[in-house]
């Protein structure tokens, strides 16, 4: 909704609803032109800093944050392995005690959530159907969405190149069916959720066909790289800092287990390949981020 539909329907309503509709509308207005001064203030503070009073002080203070700039640029990758240590550790096995219906139930909660109801209730619906089928958990599904869409069913990715539950995309929908990508887009934008979830089970069905699904991220290989269903963990699947394959899926990589069982992605472990293993080992850490904050 754009900002200008909202202030019309706030401003459309009568009695003592309409005047505390008004009242608050002043309150956040007020406090958008506090921020923006906020901003403003800090910006031009910045602004004469950086000049200085003289051409002397401008060039000095300017190489000094040129300088600062490539020290922080050489050393982002130890900087962003170190911020790793800060976030809550997740583990290989963490929650190899519960059963698979309990952790279904978490994406499930997580769905429902974040979702309308219809759109949960059928992508849920669909999706244990389609788990039966294949006769897997409902989980592994949703491992992948987790990974693809968020869970968020409707979903666009922002560059436009893929869409839905599974994230098609017009190469992958290419074989498979008459509809097209700009016809996922459009189901998304309408929530056409059946048309969404019809098309995953079609898109699914394909691409397990003589295959046998038995591991979590198998499942995912059916939506990410199909050919290689049941290979090795070492097994690599896309790489080359040039390849599109590997550089628009990047996030992959770098992902390790520690000694401890901790998972962790460290970019000094980037080697511009994307394995099996690696995608198993992120499956791992969101599952069991999500069953971790649900716990709390």
């Amino acid at each position: 909704m754009a900002l200008t539909d909202f202030l019309q329907i706030a401003l459309s309503y009568n009695g003592l609803f309409g005047a505390l509709s008004c009242t608050l509308i002043c309150y956040f207005a007020f406090w958008a032109y506090k921020i923006t001064g906020l901003i403003s203030s800090v910006f031009f503070a910045s602004v004469k800093f950086l000049l200085g009073n003289n051409r002397k002080q401008f060039l000095g203070r300017f190489g000094g944050m040129l300088a600062l700039g490539y020290v922080l640029f050489f050393f982002r990758g130890e900087i962003s392995d170190m911020l790793q240590w800060l976030e809550v550790p997740v583990y290989q096995d963490q929650y190899s005690s519960l059963s698979d219906d309990k952790i279904s139930e978490a994406f499930e909660r997580k769905i429902m959530d974040i979702n309308p109801p219809y759109i949960s209730n059928e992508t849920i619906k669909r999706t244990r159907q389609l788990a039966n089928e294949l006769q897997m958990p409902a989980n592994w599904i949703y491992q992948t969405a987790q990974s693809e869409c968020s869970l968020k069913p409707l979903t666009i990715r922002r560059d436009g190149i893929a869409a839905g539950w599974i994230q098609f995309t017009a190469i992958g929908l290419s074989g498979i069916t008459n509809e097209s990508l700009s016809d996922v887009k459009a189901y998304c934008k309408n929530g056409q959720i059946t048309q969404i979830m019809d098309l995953t089970d079609k898109y699914v069905r394909y691409h397990t066909k003589d295959k046998k699904i038995t591991r979590a991220v198998d499942f995912y290989l059916v939506v990410f790289s199909p050919a290689n269903v049941g290979a090795d963990y070492d097994k690599v699947l896309y790489q080359g800092q040039n390849n599109p394959a590997y550089y628009l899926n990047d996030g992959f990589d770098g992902y390790t287990k520690l000694e401890n069982g901790r998972i962790v992605r460290l970019l000094k472990n980037r080697d511009y390949k994307i394995t099996v293993g690696e995608l198993a080992l992120c499956l791992e850490a969101k599952k069991n981020g999500l069953i971790q904050k649900q716990s709390k």
